[in-house]
């Protein structure tokens, strides 16, 4: 029998082929949805209307590329992670969620208050916890585990004293000066209180020009202080935030005036400042 050359032999479905253009519309049961977002919290559901994460996950597929991040304002309860984290594992997120608190005054809003979220990005978070924890396990196969994780940053005020100083015009020159030195005492003791080394890394360096997704690692060859090797895809420097800088890490550079050195500038006296800045010019950032 022969067979009609013009009738397709060969099926070839939608998704199976990057070269089909995506359909205008995607069809999905909102009831499936809400099914496997409750899975991932234990059977209970701490959000509304979740979108379908596999939704996402195919939008993602077709609209970007590997090595593309996927940017979403409104993230919600963390579906576009979701989508993202069951790609191939080539592509990274930066989700946005206003702190909104969540109210009471809804059934689902009670559950959520009762699981102990206070705030819409509360649930974003933690749902990006759990599709991890999941890694592999209920037919889920995400990426090899060293590329999976995501840091939270909120936006607060800055961990660096300001400096609002102004002299008073009804004071004398020495009642000013005496002012100011005052002033900078509080300044300098209050950042004291506050110091963490872990709180004002991520500020200093953004300060410096690095980008959120950096990485650090130990610079052995400095044994007076704590020195790490901070990078990331544009630039590399060393980054020492101890409250001292040791006069043997300054010693250190005699030799090397091709690395970028980042301190706090109350680390520094005025003698190793000269010399940190006599041995490495524009590459000593003081902040």
């Amino acid at each position: 029998m022969r067979v009609n050359p013009a009738v397709p032999s060969v099926r070839t479905n939608l998704f199976d082929s990057k070269t089909q253009a995506m359909r205008s519309v995607l069809f999905s049961y909102a009831q499936t949805a809400t099914q496997e977002f409750q899975k991932l919290f234990d059977g209970k559901k701490p959000f509304d209307n979740p979108k379908h994460f596999d939704d996402m996950r195919k939008l993602v597929d077709y609209l970007s590329d590997d090595g593309d991040i996927v940017l979403d304002f409104f993230a919600g309860s963390g579906s576009t992670a979701h989508g993202v984290m069951l790609s191939n594992g080539k592509r990274e997120f930066i989700l946005v969620q206003f702190p909104e608190r969540i109210a009471d005054v809804t059934r689902t809003g009670k559950r959520a208050l009762e699981m102990g979220y206070k705030k819409i990005s509360d649930i974003t978070i933690d749902r990006c916890r759990r599709v991890i924890a999941r890694n592999g396990k209920a037919g889920e196969s995400l990426v090899p585990a060293d590329r999976l994780g995501f840091k939270v940053y909120t936006l607060e005020k800055s961990s660096f004293p300001r400096v609002d100083f102004a002299p008073d015009p009804d004071k004398s020159e020495a009642e000013n000066v005496a002012a100011l030195r005052q002033y900078i005492r509080e300044k300098e003791a209050t950042f004291a209180r506050v110091w963490d080394r872990e709180r004002i890394l991520d500020e200093v360096l953004l300060k410096s020009g690095f980008m959120l997704d950096y990485t650090l690692a130990p610079a052995a060859e400095f044994t007076e202080n704590s020195v790490q090797i901070v990078r990331d895809a544009h630039r590399e420097a060393l980054v020492c935030l101890d409250p001292t800088i040791e006069a043997a890490t300054i010693d250190s550079f005699r030799n090397d005036a091709n690395r970028t050195f980042i301190c706090l500038e109350s680390a520094l006296d005025t003698t190793k400042k000269w010399n940190l800045k006599h041995r490495l010019g524009d590459r000593l950032h003081a902040v």
